[in-house]
């Protein structure tokens, strides 16, 4: 009998994929500012305190939990589907995000990459590390953990596809070169449709 709570591979036998970002790094990085003493850093508002606060360097420690998309599946392995599903549209949006302070604006994406970038932009405006952690709390405390961290993952995903669905006939124009810094919160997009 395995020890669900202490697995780290996934069904492959390599290590899982750990440290799981809420909001992408590569997104992060590419709008750290200048904080107190001219360090670099990023600003963000503590979800669970709601103070503001100030992380320096590009690493977004703040944005990282443990294993948050990868649950123990039924077999005692972590399980990366959803972690992966969001790589590609993740990998656009970076790009995406460093192009906006480019000259040649768009024209290092292809359509798909274009499609991945907005997909990823709406998903990212329905995660929630928060609201994962609500959602949790309100299945059985007599759960096994790895059984609550599966239905909450499930229950996401569920609703990230169904949203993407809501979102198919709608058209997108990006806007880019604006003098405002990105501003991101946890779940912007809830009252979007």
């Amino acid at each position: 009998q395995f020890e669900m709570q202490d697995s780290k591979f996934n069904s492959e036998g390599k290590i899982a994929k750990r440290r799981n970002h809420t909001v992408p790094r590569s997104l992060l990085e590419e709008w750290a500012l200048l904080g107190p003493g001219g360090k670099l850093g990023i600003h963000y508002i503590d979800c669970s305190d709601g103070n503001p606060k100030f992380e320096e360097g590009k690493q977004a420690n703040f944005a990282i939990s443990e294993y948050l998309y990868v649950p123990i599946g039924a077999d005692g392995y972590r399980d990366e589907r959803m972690e992966n599903w969001f790589s590609p549209d993740e990998n656009a949006l970076a790009i995406l995000s460093r192009e906006t302070t480019s000259k040649s604006f768009g024209k290092r994406l292809t359509p798909d990459q274009k499609g991945n970038a907005i997909r990823a932009s709406l998903i990212l405006g329905y995660r929630s590390r928060y609201e994962f952690e609500k959602i949790a709390a309100l299945v059985s405390p007599n759960e096994h953990p790895a059984n609550i961290q599966r239905k909450v993952v499930s229950h996401f995903w569920a609703i990230y596809e169904r949203k993407l669905k809501q979102f198919l006939n709608w058209s997108f124009t990006i806007f880019y070169g604006l003098p405002e810094k990105l501003l991101i919160c946890d779940r912007p997009l809830l009252d979007l449709t």
